[in-house]
Parts: structure tokens; sequence; C-alpha cells
């Protein structure tokens, strides 16, 4: 977890993790956004849903975050927005409260969401090297699924401003 700020009513984590990495691992390697017991029951999960921001509390005492924007930036890191009720008090205590049982969990999820999507984008340039088009086209065009540090300073890295 990179950080967190409270603004108003409102508080904001940023995540270590790109938003374009966390979708990756979705659609390729979705086991590398959960982290599991010696039981093989998930304690800890992470995703991307634009607008959508979800704390979620499992039964069994796990958790999980679903980030729903990214930063304005070429990083594109993954956002997740909570809102703090009207009248408290103590803002930062609520917030840590609010997000004790994502903090930690977050950042050992973190290094392994991007050794993942690296080993993706790695293995995806990898397929294209091996892909031949003989009629004529090159594969100039064509370009792999990759992940946020494939992509920074790409066609969507300013995307939203």
């Amino acid at each position: 977890m990179k950080k967190v700020k409270i603004f108003g009513n409102a508080f904001v984590i940023t995540s270590n993790l790109s938003a374009a990495d966390i979708e990756l691992c979705k659609k390729h390697n979705p086991d590398a956004l959960t982290l599991k017991d010696k039981d093989g029951k998930t304690y800890f999960s992470v995703s991307y849903n634009e607008g959508n921001p979800f704390i979620a509390k499992f039964a069994n005492g796990g958790s999980g975050i679903t980030f729903d924007g990214k930063t304005r930036n070429a990083e594109a890191k993954a956002t997740f927005t909570g809102k703090i009720p009207a009248g408290t008090t103590n803002v930062a205590q609520y917030v840590a409260t609010e997000i004790a049982g994502v903090a930690s969990r977050l950042e050992e999820i973190e290094e392994l969401v991007k050794a993942a999507a690296e080993k993706i984008t790695a293995d995806n340039k990898k397929l294209l090297d091996k892909i031949e088009v003989e009629d004529g086209d090159d594969k100039s065009n064509i370009q792999p699924d990759v992940g946020a540090s494939e992509n920074a300073g790409g066609e969507n890295a300013n995307e939203g401003e």
C-alpha cells in the first residue's frame, strides 16, 4: 500500500499496483490475486472494478479489496475511495479501523501480483515473437497484453486527464 489520504468525508487508498497489472492478472492468472491458507481457502483477495469500490470481510476472517479508480499519471496506480460518515470526530481512527484487515495483507500481495504481471507480460512477448503472419502483413500493429510497467507512457497513459 503506497498511502492513504483523507479529504473531507472521503479517504483514498493508493496501491503500489497499477490498475493495468491487476486487470492483466485478472485475465490471465486470477489466482495471483488471492492469498490462500494451507487448506486452500482464500484469506485475502484484490481486484479492480472501475467505479465500484468494495472492502469485503469474509466469513473465515479474511478480507479483500476492490479498487475502483487509478491515479491520473503515467503509473495509473490503483485507488480505492471510501466514505467517512458525517459527524465522525476522529476520522484517522475511523479509517484505520475500516482498513485494518486490508492494510497488512495488501502489502503482502502487491509484490506477488507485480511479479505475476511481469511474468505474464514476458510470456506474452515470447508468444508474439513466435507468431508469423503469412499474408504480407507484419506484426508491427500487434501488441502483447502487458501490464503497467510495459505500458507506462503508452496510448492510455493520460486517460482521464
